[in-house]
């Protein structure tokens, strides 16, 4: 998944600004182990929610970053942050102590995202459709 950000407000902004607009897993992967500045903005969190402020979440279960960190999120307020937890566990959370069924969660996280009724949200192997 490739994707282009655009306005964006909060810690991230500042990446935004100096030229980060664009991401990927293997983009993300890169900037996390060569460059300076990303790593400027790099916090650890394992106790870490989906929430409103989440812009994407990037699975490295099977080649963990720096040999420990499975989960990769992008988050408006924190910056990046790196979990030891995997990428499923922070959804399962959300999904299990927040919403009641999968079309709540369709719901919930295009309302929460602010997203209109012609996007598409893709969580693990499934695709929901407004």
């Amino acid at each position: 998944m490739y994707f282009y950000i655009g306005r964006i407000q909060g810690r991230f902004e500042l990446l935004v600004q100096n030229g980060y607009r664009h991401w990927s897993k293997q983009l993300v992967e890169k900037r996390l182990t060569e460059d300076p500045l990303v790593r400027q903005y790099v916090v650890h969190n394992d106790d870490y929610h989906f929430n409103p402020n989440t812009i994407a979440i990037y699975n490295f279960a099977d080649n963990p970053m720096f040999g420990e960190y499975k989960t990769v999120v992008l988050d408006q307020k924190e910056g990046i942050v790196i979990s030891t937890k995997s990428s499923k566990s922070v959804l399962h959370k959300y999904t299990k102590h927040v919403l009641i069924s999968g079309l709540s969660l369709q719901k919930s996280i295009a309302r929460i995202l602010g997203l209109a009724s012609f996007h598409s949200i893709s969580l693990v192997h499934l695709v929901f459709f407004s």
